[in-house]
C-alpha cells in the first residue's frame, strides 16, 4: 500500500511540474528576432569586397538621385577604437550638422566655406570627437559593440552638452523600411541612422550602352550606417520599363568602403527587409 501511495504521489508531482511548465511556456511570447536592446553593433571590418555580380541588359536606362545638401562627411572609423561604428556614425551626423551649428565640433570646421562641401576627418579633432562619443555610448562596456539605445543616448548627451537639441524620428515599423518616410527625410536635409543586421551592399554600378554590371559586397556583422540619399534606376526594352530599382545611399565609415547602396525595392522581385533593425532620421537644432 505504501509503495502504491508513493508511486501515486510521484506521478502527481510529475503532472504538476509539467502543468506549471506548460503554463509558463504558454505565457511566453516567442519571437523570431531578439529584443533590440540586446542587439549590439560593432566593427564592419569583416566584409568581402565583391561577393557577387549581377548583369542587367537593356536598350536604355534612366536614373535619378537625391542627397542631403553636399552629402555627409565620409569619416572612417578610429583605428584605435574597437567596435566603434556607433561613434563613427555619430561623428558623421555631428559633422553634417556642424555646418549649421559650428559649436558642435569646437575648433574644427567640418566643411569648406567656399563650396559647402564636407572635409574628410583631420588627425586631431575628429578622432577626439569619436573617442568622446565612444565613451558616452558605453561601447564595449556590457558587451562587444554598442546597443541601439546607448548609441542614441550617447549622441543625445553630447549634443545637449553643446547647448543644442537633438530629435529622432523612427522611419520603420517591425523592421519594414518606410521608403517614403526615408525619402521625405532626405528631401528635408536630414541624415538617417540605420541600425542593421548583416547587409548586402551595392559597391559599384558599371553602366554601358546596353548593359549594367552591379557589384555587391556581403557585410558579415551588425553595423550602423548613415543614410544620406536615395537612387532610382529604370531599365527599358524599347518603351517597356521592365524593371525599376530603388536604393538607399549610405556612409559606411569603413576603410576602402566609404559609401555604398542598399537596395530597398525592385519591380524585378521581392527585396528582403531582414537587414534592418531600426531607422531614425536625426534633427539637431
Amino acid at each position: 500500500m505504501k509503495s502504491q501511495i508513493k508511486k501515486s504521489f510521484l506521478t502527481l508531482l510529475v503532472l504538476v511540474f509539467a502543468f506549471v511548465n506548460f503554463i509558463a511556456f504558454a505565457g511566453t511570447k516567442v519571437t523570431a528576432n531578439a529584443d533590440t536592446d540586446n542587439t549590439h553593433f560593432g566593427n564592419l571590418e569583416l566584409y568581402s569586397v565583391v561577393t557577387s555580380t549581377e548583369t542587367v541588359n537593356y536598350t536604355r536606362r534612366e536614373d535619378s538621385k537625391k542627397e542631403t545638401v553636399n552629402g555627409v562627411p565620409l569619416y572612417l572609423k578610429h583605428n584605435d577604437l574597437d567596435n566603434s561604428c556607433g561613434a563613427t556614425a555619430g561623428a558623421i551626423v555631428l559633422g553634417f550638422y556642424d555646418k549649421y551649428y559650428e559649436n558642435l565640433i569646437p575648433n574644427f570646421t567640418s566643411y569648406f566655406p567656399a563650396t559647402g562641401k564636407y572635409k574628410t576627418a583631420d588627425k586631431v579633432y575628429i578622432p577626439a570627437l569619436m573617442t568622446e562619443l565612444y565613451n558616452l555610448m558605453r561601447i564595449n562596456i556590457d558587451m562587444d559593440g554598442v546597443r541601439e539605445n546607448d548609441c542614441l543616448n550617447g549622441l543625445k548627451s553630447y549634443v545637449s552638452g553643446k547647448n543644442q537639441t537633438i530629435g529622432y524620428t523612427q522611419l520603420n515599423s517591425s523592421s519594414q523600411h518606410n521608403v517614403s518616410a526615408y525619402m521625405n527625410a532626405i528631401d528635408n536635409n536630414k541624415p538617417v541612422l540605420l541600425f542593421c543586421y548583416r547587409t548586402e551592399l551595392i559597391t559599384e554600378f558599371i553602366s554601358g550602352t546596353t548593359q549594367e554590371t552591379i557589384n555587391k559586397a556581403a557585410m558579415e556583422l551588425n553595423h550602423i550606417y548613415v543614410g544620406y540619399g536615395y537612387y532610382t534606376v529604370k531599365y527599358y526594352n524599347g518603351s517597356n520599363n521592365f524593371r525599376t530599382d530603388t536604393y538607399l545611399k549610405v556612409a559606411c565609415g569603413v576603410s576602402g568602403l566609404t559609401q555604398a547602396f542598399i537596395k530597398i525595392s525592385s519591380t524585378a522581385g521581392a527585396v528582403s527587409h531582414s537587414w534592418l533593425v531600426n531607422a531614425y532620421s536625426v534633427t539637431i537644432s
